[in-house]
């Protein structure tokens, strides 16, 4: 068990550590200061020390700085809460193994692993230190038997049978020393050579000098390499007359150059891309692969950093878990996104190995790398097959299916509604029949583009088969909002299609099922839709059914309003009511609120909360807000013109507001009226400002510059958020009428309209209460120094010659204050 010495004076740290390492087998002491530490260090022998690089009376340096004074032999491991790197630099120069920072659980986790490291790298560095006394020690020995180590030589004089042949010659060619006889029969040793080179070694080794390389043949089949020396000796005839030298068995160098060689042409032929780089990963080497992978030339990367194809694309949590595997598993493979030389970024499939040297150390980082866009290519495609409709590429009936049972678990959650309506073109049959089957893909087509375009981004549509095709919608407030999109999809339909040099019209039936009141599951629903749209069909087609009849009865009676609706703006059957605004103070009339009313035919008056809500939805909304603004403007004009100034506030929903005309147009609408911009008031409520949109922001801030006083309504009711009215360009706080009613009633209301009023002055607002009706509620207003109020006190809304005779001229409600 390895025996650790950790200076720590963290005593609650230390003992952690303490406990965590030994459960990994580590004999872990503690001490709470460098001197006894220190102390601890000269009376026993440690694996290793951890010693923190702030202690109470030195710091982890002076720790090393003494250790190397005193020549004491132990590997360190210097910790800190701070990641400085000049402590580091330093610590690592005074012979500090490592150097971790402390923080949280990597920091437990690391800290084993770099122990076994550092401990493993002690016993390497004790075992090299023994291989070198090893070696100094055998260098006496290999000097008086060098010439006998490896390599054998011969001798051959003339006149004589045999060659005289050492021991490691007889070893090299495999052949028994006979003590009877000296030396080797000239046959024998002809034997041994491999038939292909025998004739090019007899003619060789009789030449003065040589060097050449040939191979031999065992008596047991081996064929071994040689590498041979030779000299020749000649008489003063010019006849031979000795002969010698020495031969080496050269076989594993001939392997390993062989297989070089393979490893080489591997290199050079393979189809993926090999880049090697250095310890400082610097590229050293690539292969024509890469280049042609990569585009880039060997010029163009040796020497560079192995990052010259980091696409950015993946995030630091990505190549951290590289490393890791890198420096734990010595290898790392995955998919990865690269950047070839043309600034291109395709996905690769990355192999790196980390070789390191016989003590560990890495030397070089081998990376393979190949192109798989074709292959990621090859997936999409089975994929889209997969769970796409080939002709319209819309999902098919797999994909669908997922997501509709995603949507109803989402449903589900969040307690909200979820429509699934069934299409079926009517007809479609004719139009194979009378066109073609071209003419009807080319349909089918369009009709898909057409449904995309009608749906919200969250919708999700498909097509079954046939012409038949499925729609959820999602996140509905109301069932019965599935019908108007079922309109806007028939309308969508209604108009012509054009096909090559035909036009043609073409209608659909749509079954709507509700979940959950419907079903809730899919099966059912399924069951339901489809019973659905053939109830649409055998009501006339062109046309949608709700699965249940009270549901589509209410479907229908508000398609009645609808279309009553569209008639009343093209009748001009609406009218503004007004209901004044009073000042507190003077209880003079500082303004009016504009309120429409529909003068519907049969049914009468009809209030705003009945018809505006189906206008937000059916963008009918944009023209009856045109309508309200004209209608205002005309009426302050008229005002104007009698000598009476009032401020005049018409309301803007959000959906209204969105779509509405730039603050530009509505300035020189107020200059064509002849009217002050001040006259105006734009009231918006929270809604508006949910999404803090910048175009809002830019459009409020227009309304103001043009002169128009902007107010924000029925504050309290809905988020009340304070950032909207620091942030926005506000004129009026209005309090909504909910918080008014029970001022005098309820100690939380009161409190609350009491911090409304004061907030809202001290942001520099005008605070106008909604909804007075005593005068209790009066007097606690003005108590509270509340600018303005408005309400059922003195009048409910009222149409403008009522307000006139009321207001403007007799102004007989002064008289009952």
């Amino acid at each position: 068990m390895p025996r650790i010495l950790y200076i720590e004076d963290d005593e609650t740290l230390a003992q952690l550590v303490k406990r965590r390492l030994a459960r990994q087998d580590f004999n872990i002491e503690l001490s709470p200061n460098g001197q006894s530490g220190l102390s601890m260090l000269q009376q026993s022998d440690y694996d290793a020390l951890i010693v923190d690089y702030q202690l109470p009376d030195m710091s982890g340096l002076d720790v090393l700085r003494w250790i190397v004074e005193n020549a004491i032999s132990v590997p360190v491991i210097m910790v800190s809460g701070q990641d400085n790197i000049r402590v580091a630099v330093e610590a690592l120069n005074l012979g500090c193994q490592d150097y971790l920072i402390k923080d949280g659980t990597g920091y437990f986790e690391l800290l084993p692993l770099h122990l076994n490291v550092v401990i493993e790298h002690r016993k390497l560095e004790l075992q090299k230190r023994q291989a070198d006394l090893d070696i100094a020690e055998a260098q006496d020995s290999l000097a008086r038997a060098q010439g006998l180590a490896h390599i054998g030589n011969w001798e051959w004089r003339t006149g004589n049978e045999h060659a005289w042949w050492s021991e490691e010659e007889y070893r090299i060619f495999g052949v028994e020393k006979n003590v009877d006889v000296h030396g080797v029969p000239a046959s024998q040793y002809l034997d041994r050579i491999h038939p292909d080179d025998r004739e090019f070694v007899v003619k060789t080794i009789t030449d003065k000098c040589s060097e050449f390389e040939y191979r031999i043949q065992r008596s047991d089949g081996s064929v071994r390499w040689i590498h041979a020396k030779n000299e020749v000796e000649f008489d003063a005839d010019g006849q031979v007359s000795r002969c010698f030298g020495i031969d080496q068995d050269i076989t594993e160098r001939k392997l390993s150059e062989k297989r070089l060689l393979l490893a080489q042409q591997v290199f050079n032929t393979t189809t993926e891309g090999i880049m090697v780089a250095d310890v400082d990963l610097k590229i050293i080497s690539v292969n024509p692969a890469f280049t042609k992978i990569t585009g880039y030339e060997e010029e163009d990367v040796i020497g560079k950093p192995s990052n010259i194809l980091k696409s950015g694309k993946h995030d630091r949590l990505f190549y951290q878990q590289m490393w890791h595997d890198l420096t734990t598993k010595n290898s790392w493979a995955g998919e990865i996104w690269n950047r070839n030389k043309n600034g291109e970024i395709y996905p690769s499939w990355l192999s790196i190995a980390l070789m390191r040297d016989e003590q560990g150390k890495v030397e070089q980082y081998v990376s393979v790398c190949s192109d798989i866009t074709k292959h990621k290519e090859a997936e999409k495609l089975i994929e889209f097959q997969a769970n796409y409709d080939a002709l319209t590429k819309l999902p098919n009936r797999n994909l669908f299916n997922d997501r509709l049972a995603l949507a109803l678990a989402v449903a589900q959650r969040d307690k909200r509604c979820l429509a699934l309506l069934f299409l079926d073109l009517d007809k479609f049959k004719w139009v194979n029949d009378t066109f073609g089957h071209r003419a009807g893909d080319a349909l089918l087509q369009e009709v898909a583009n057409r449904l995309t375009s009608v749906l919200r981004e969250s919708d999700s549509v498909s097509r079954m088969g046939g012409d038949e095709f499925t729609i959820i919608l999602n996140d509905l407030e109301q069932g019965l909002d599935a019908e108007i999109i079922a309109e806007k999809i028939l309308a969508q339909l209604a108009e012509p299609f054009f096909l090559d040099s035909n036009e043609l019209v073409i209608t659909g039936s749509i079954g709507i099922t509700i979940y959950p009141d419907d079903g809730k599951d899919i099966e059912t629903l399924y069951r339901h839709a489809d019973d659905a749209m053939y109830a649409a069909k055998e009501a006339g087609r062109n046309q949608s059914s709700f699965f249940t009849a009270t549901m589509q009865h209410e479907a229908e009676t508000r398609l009645a309003l609808l279309t009553e609706l569209r008639l009343a703006i093209v009748n001009n059957e609406f009218e503004l009511y007004y209901q004044p605004v009073i000042d507190v103070i003077n209880h003079s009339i500082y303004g009016a609120e504009a309120l429409i009313r529909w003068h519907h035919p049969t049914r009468g008056l009809v209030m705003p909360m009945s018809f505006i809500p189906l206008a937000e939805e059916t963008g009918l909304i944009r023209a009856i807000g045109q309508w309200v603004l004209e209608a205002a403007l005309t009426q302050i004009k008229t005002w104007q013109d009698q000598g009476y100034n009032l401020h005049v506030a018409i309301n803007k929903s959000s959906k209204q507001f969105y779509t509405d005309d730039c603050a530009d147009d509505l300035h020189q609408t107020l200059d064509d009226y002849g009217i002050i911009p001040k006259s105006l008031t734009i009231e918006i409520t929270e809604t508006v400002l949910m999404n803090e949109n910048e175009r809002v922001m830019t459009l409020l801030q227009n309304y103001r510059k043009a002169g128009i006083q902007i107010s924000l309504d029925d504050f309290g009711k809905g988020y009340s958020s304070l950032s909207y009215l620091r942030k926005y360009p506000f004129d009026l706080l209005k309090i909504d009428r909910s918080f008014v009613m029970d001022i005098t009633d309820d100690d939380d209301d009161a409190a609350l309209v009491e911090a409304i009023i004061l907030m809202g002055h001290k942001l520099g607002l005008k605070v106008v209460a909604e909804g007075v009706e005593t005068k209790a509620q009066l007097e606690f207003l003005k108590q509270h120094n509340c600018d303005m109020i408005q309400g059922y006190l003195y009048s409910p809304p009222i149409p403008a010659t009522e307000f006139e005779q009321r207001f403007l001229i007799d102004q007989k409600w002064k008289e009952n204050d």
